[in-house]
């Protein structure tokens, strides 16, 4: 299975790259939002996506629509430290399905949230 994941925070997104490669997961990281963009464009075998809501560039949502039209049945889980990411997606990606985590999280939750 293989995953997009974005977020611009290296440090997160290098313990989330490990973390899932330990997992068994196969991960494409990008660090911003147009980086993730071409990837989803790319890469017709992308199974699920891991996003940050505020990424440079491009946003969370803006990310989700173009996956979602791309794979509408794969799972998005949102990553923020931001309180209003649910009402950021609630407004520009309202029909999409998406899990939203908090950071700080407990590695599990990502794992499951892929399954």
């Amino acid at each position: 299975m293989k995953i997009l994941l974005a977020e611009d925070e290296t440090e997160i997104l290098e313990f989330f790259r490990e973390y899932l490669c330990d997992c068994g997961y196969e991960v494409i990281a990008v660090d911003d939002g147009e980086k993730a963009i071409a990837a989803i464009e790319a890469d017709d075998t992308i199974h699920a996506l891991i996003t940050d809501a505020n990424l440079p560039l491009v946003k969370g949502p803006a990310i989700a629509v173009t996956f979602h039209k791309k794979f509408a049945n794969a799972p998005i889980c949102v990553i923020s430290g931001h309180l209003d990411a649910d009402n950021l997606f609630q407004t520009e990606a309202k029909d999409i399905k998406v899990t939203i985590k908090e950071k700080p999280f407990p590695r599990f939750t990502y794992a499951e949230a892929m399954e």
